[in-house]
């Protein structure tokens, strides 16, 4: 990672990066399959929108960011803030952005931020996900699993 990584919100004009990011972060899930790619393009698509949905109407006042580095776009974070814990609700990176430190520049932020408060972080994700390592390795507690996910939790000592 060069410079640390710079957060700014998430405009109408981001949603073709948004939408990158967000498939970018679910390609390793079709690995497997023989699906081709307009298949994958319209699963993909289908899944973006029903997301989003979803968070603005079940989370209203969600903060939906960019994630910069040197001036670079490089994922999306979306983090949910309702006084008694943060919630991660997505964190994504290009994989040219991956492994060099700017998720966990991200989420040890937000550590720092819920320490200040003294409440708790809270996040879910899929049991086959490679990045639940980082949350491992930053001391999160894996606390329940629903379905194909898992929630962490880290609280503040």
């Amino acid at each position: 990672m060069s410079g640390p990584p710079v957060l700014r919100p998430a405009l109408p004009r981001d949603e073709p990066f948004l939408r990158a990011v967000y498939a970018s972060g679910r390609a390793w899930e079709f690995a497997a399959t023989s699906w081709t790619e307009e298949e994958k393009e319209a699963f993909l698509r289908h899944q973006y929108d029903a997301q989003e949905k979803h968070y603005r109407s079940a989370y209203a006042g969600a903060e939906w960011s960019v994630i910069t580095v040197d001036g670079a776009d490089a994922g999306r974070l979306i983090v949910f803030r309702n006084g008694a814990a943060i919630e991660i609700m997505d964190i994504a990176l290009l994989e040219s952005w991956r492994g060099q430190g700017t998720g966990t520049a991200i989420v040890r932020g937000i550590m720092a931020e819920a320490a200040a408060l003294g409440i708790p972080v809270r996040l879910w994700v899929e049991n086959a996900n490679p990045a639940r390592g980082l949350y491992d390795r930053l001391n999160f507690r894996h606390v329940s699993d629903y379905g194909p996910h898992c929630e962490y939790v880290w609280t503040p000592d």
